[in-house]
């Protein structure tokens, strides 16, 4: 057996490494700038920011790029063209990468563009003024609408789409600085700009957009760094560390087990409580097919399974949450925040919590019922037509033992594929009950990380639910072979 398991943790390594790829190109493929997003929120919790000028905000990006590690190459190696920049990764404005690569893909020049970029931007952060210094205010105050002016059209021959849009912006921006004084030597910087963007055009070597390079980056690129950390910075997701998020810059760990105590909590329950009813009801079921009993318990069973958990959720709020009703249990939350002493005993503070899951409980089991039932119904029939069956029979064995003891060990592999499938369903929790009942649960966190686009947060759902899956698998498999003798480990692993 342990040779079965050490070949089938072999078998999934490339899997869960193939997840892990799967999920950091989702994490990089998310709309948006992650450090953009960080200062967002830092800014926010500094009276909205408004203090923060424009160069101390780019020193604060250029930082917090590089201690998270996204001045890195992406992977261990990149194939690109003659014509690609390949220090592109190592610019703190993404929103500038796509321009500069097509520039460089039309010129054939990755470095005389790269220096053309320099030069158009050291020009443009000229008009950052200091309001503090007054013969720099006396001019801002003169030509404060060009100068706004001037920065937008600089921007703009930065962010262009195409040669077209980039030449117009140019010629706007020609005229504009003509108007203006010389503040910083802007126009000379200009001038130097102009004549490389010239030239990189005049000298276009197109052909070597179709010539590939391969690159190797080594062990310093983004993908190592988030699957196996730095030292000192960060864990890495193979030790759980998942980075920050984008809404408040908590550790993604931390939050996630904050929530994680309340969907293991509900699941557990839900499971426990749903296999217990369903696997008895399926076994009788079964033991009757198209009898009294089975027609009124299929009835009943289908009939829940066709009503929506939201529907569900909604209804017993208003029946068992309601004044008006029956004011029975609590209408959301998972605790009385007045009345709770985090120094009570274990079982009081689960008395306490009682009342409050009772309903999500309800409503994350009932649906399960069917399903279950009839998977376990669908068995017994099938097994009373077996030989093993007719033999016990003639032995004059109770309808009871045969039921109990000969048929529902045979049909236990389509409940172990059911356990098997949990433990994603255990990580992940219901989203829509959880959000209905306000529990601070891993499908309340979901529903808020996507509304947020807090994307860190969804790849670590992600990565962990593929992880979880997998261990399913390997959990079914071990069962198989321990409920049913005729499966052989050794057959799995030839």
């Amino acid at each position: 057996m342990l040779r079965f398991i050490l070949n089938r943790l072999l078998l999934f390594i490339p899997t869960l490494l193939l997840v892990s790829v799967i999920a950091f190109v989702l994490s990089l493929s998310t709309p948006g700038d992650p450090v953009d997003r960080l200062l967002q929120s830092a800014e926010k919790g500094e009276a909205g920011g408004g203090n923060i000028t424009r160069m101390n905000r780019d020193l604060e990006a250029k930082k917090l790029r590089e201690k998270l590690g996204l001045n890195l190459p992406v992977f261990y190696l990149s194939i690109q063209t003659q014509a690609d920049i390949d220090t592109l990764h190592k610019l703190s404005s993404t929103l500038h990468r796509p321009a500069l690569k097509r520039m460089a893909r039309e010129t054939g020049n990755p470095h005389l563009v790269m220096k053309w970029y320099g030069h158009t931007l050291e020009a443009s952060n000229s008009f950052d003024f200091d309001l503090t210094d007054s013969s720099k205010s006396i001019i801002l105050s003169n030509y404060k609408d060009q100068a706004t002016a001037a920065q937008s059209l600089f921007s703009g021959i930065l962010l262009a789409g195409s040669k077209e849009n980039q030449k117009i912006k140019i010629d706007s921006l020609n005229n504009l600085l003509s108007l203006i004084p010389d503040i910083r030597n802007v126009r000379s910087l200009w001038e130097i700009s102009l004549n490389e963007y010239s030239n990189s055009y005049q000298n276009a070597a197109t052909w070597k957009k179709y010539i590939p390079k391969l690159y190797f980056h080594g062990l310093k690129n983004q993908y190592h760094r988030w699957l196996l950390g730095k030292e000192g910075i960060t864990k890495g997701v193979i030790k759980g560390d998942f980075g920050v998020s984008y809404r408040d810059g908590q550790k993604i760990s931390e939050r996630i087990g904050k929530a994680m105590k309340w969907t293991l909590l509900l699941s557990l329950f839900s499971i426990i409580i749903a296999f217990s009813f369903s696997i008895p009801l399926g076994l009788f079921a079964g033991s009757k097919a198209n009898g009294k009993f089975d027609k009124i318990s299929s009835l009943v069973v289908f009939a829940l399974y066709a009503l929506p958990g939201f529907f569900v959720a909604s209804l017993l709020l208003v029946v068992f949450a309601n004044p008006d009703f029956l004011d029975w249990f609590p209408s959301s939350g998972v605790k009385d925040p007045e009345l709770f002493n985090s120094n009570w005993p274990f079982f009081r503070r689960i008395q306490h919590y009682l009342p409050y899951l009772i309903l999500p409980l309800v409503s994350l089991t009932y649906a399960s019922f069917a399903f279950i039932s009839r998977q376990v119904r669908a068995g017994v029939i099938d097994a009373y037509s077996m030989d093993y069956v007719k033999t016990a029979r003639a032995k004059g064995l109770k309808e009871s033992t045969i039921l109990f003891k000969h048929i529902f060990p045979n049909i236990l592999f389509p409940l172990i594929t059911i356990f098997g499938q949990t433990l994603p369903i255990l990580f992940g929790g219901s989203v829509i009950i959880e959000s209905i009942f306000n529990i601070p649960g891993m499908g309340l966190e979901m529903y808020e990380s996507v509304v947020n686009f807090d994307y860190p947060m969804i790849v670590a759902i992600f990565t962990i639910i593929g992880f979880l899956t997998i261990l399913g698998y390997l959990i079914s498999d071990i069962l198989y072979a321990i409920a049913d003798p005729r499966v052989k480990y050794r057959s799995t692993i030839k």
